[in-house]
């Protein structure tokens, strides 16, 4: 039942890091990006993807630390 729930924090965790980039990507978007479709494939293809790889990776880091630290 703990790892269901470590699990489950890490999931919500993840998924605010990733709304925490979509919010400064949207606001950088809306400033400078001009709207066209090109950028609307560029962004689905290449920059969402690597806005989940990277809000993985930074959870998975933070709750390596977190854990790491608790037990020591």
């Amino acid at each position: 039942m703990r790892k269901w729930v470590e699990r489950l924090i890490y999931f919500v965790f993840t998924f605010f890091i990733f709304r925490v980039f979509l919010y400064v990507f949207q606001y950088t978007f809306e400033k400078w990006v001009p709207l066209t479709p090109e950028w609307d494939v560029i962004t689905v293809f290449i920059l969402l993807p690597f806005m989940i790889i990277a809000s993985f990776i930074i959870s998975a880091f933070a709750f390596r630390y977190a854990f790491d630290r608790r037990d020591a």
